[in-house]
């Protein structure tokens, strides 16, 4: 997620949201993952 580490640029809700989507809708598209069994789960501390 943008704006997190090293990744440089700026955090704010909606750009982690669009970053988000993006590396879903990526994950999806692999070899061998069903992507109707994909889920991501997140905390923040």
């Amino acid at each position: 997620i943008g704006g997190h580490g090293e990744t440089g640029g700026e955090m704010t809700a909606a750009l982690g949201k669009a970053d988000i989507h993006t590396w879903l809708a990526w994950l999806r598209e692999q070899p061998g993952l069903d992507p109707e069994r994909v889920s991501i789960v997140g905390a923040s501390m």
